[in-house]
């Protein structure tokens, strides 16, 4: 395991028990039920993330029509 490696997954253990739920804050009405929207998440996560020195990104791609 590499320097990097090692003080990613340091701090990935580190920030883990400080991540928080994310709230279920929006609304499905086929299913009838709630889910986390991608905003709920983010705001669930950032902080502690940021915190740790950590961050995510987010990949689109094209696909063929």
């Amino acid at each position: 395991m590499t320097v990097a490696t090692a003080d990613l997954y340091a701090a990935m253990a580190e920030a883990f028990p400080e991540l928080e739920a994310a709230i279920k804050d929006a609304k499905n009405p086929h299913f009838k039920s709630k889910y986390a929207d991608l905003g709920s998440v983010i705001d669930a996560i950032k902080p502690a993330l940021v915190k740790h020195g950590l961050f995510f990104w987010q990949v689109s791609h094209d696909t063929p029509d």
